[in-house]
């Protein structure tokens, strides 16, 4: 039977091995310096960049629809986060 240094050590390493993992996936974000370059080449206002996260079935989330094509509808670029459903 393991001993509780043994488990404390395991649950350690895991854990750190789970946060080094989970700090080299990929993301999509873009630092506002590279994007206001992107703009200022154009003279046009930085685009606000918003994620909205719904912690369930986006289809069943009427109210962060519409904050979604708020944003959208003036000129924001918008992320929706959330489980595929309906």
């Amino acid at each position: 039977m393991l001993d509780l240094d043994t488990l404390i050590n395991f649950a350690f390493f895991l854990s750190t091995a789970l946060t080094i993992l989970i700090l080299l996936l990929p993301s999509q974000y873009i630092p506002p310096s590279a994007s206001v370059t992107l703009n200022n080449a154009t003279n046009q206002k930085p685009k606000p960049r918003i994620q909205i996260l719904v912690l369930g079935d986006i289809g069943r989330s009427p109210r962060m629809q519409y904050h979604a094509i708020s944003i959208a509808k003036r000129g924001g670029l918008v992320d929706i986060i959330g489980y595929y459903g309906t």
